[in-house]
């Protein structure tokens, strides 16, 4: 279940002896979602992911606009998704896999063909 918020209670190391322990960290009752059914759970992810999807569009247009260097902006995205997801893991908010280097060798040869091809674009430019 996902923690979204939490209620002002007494600051107590114990919560009340009525109450689950697992609601409780630190004192403070923390209100929980209810899992999702399978039914919802598919059109809200496609729902998520494409909000998310359509708004990095816009946005990195118009950074693009003010700040023309692309490879700039994607190292600026990524290191603020893994800040974010670092932060998300310590508040136990989600619950992240260790990082596998066979999975970010390919990941880190995308990252730098991208930059490198952006620079010898700019470098065959000025030569025109």
């Amino acid at each position: 279940m996902a923690i979204i918020g939490n209620i002002s209670q007494p600051n107590t190391t114990h919560p009340p002896s009525n109450q689950n322990p697992k609601n409780h960290i630190r004192g403070k009752k923390m209100i929980r979602i209810p899992p999702l059914t399978p039914k919802a759970t598919v059109p809200l992810a496609v729902l998520s992911y494409s909000f998310c999807s359509g708004s990095l569009v816009l946005v990195n247009k118009l950074i693009l606009h003010y700040l023309p260097y692309p490879s700039l902006v994607i190292t600026f995205q990524l290191w603020a998704a893994l800040l974010f997801i670092q932060v998300a893991e310590a508040f136990h908010v989600i619950d992240v896999d260790p990082i596998k280097w066979s999975c970010v060798k390919p990941y880190l040869a995308y990252t730098i063909a991208f930059s490198l091809g952006g620079e010898i674009l700019l470098l065959m430019s000025s030569w025109f």
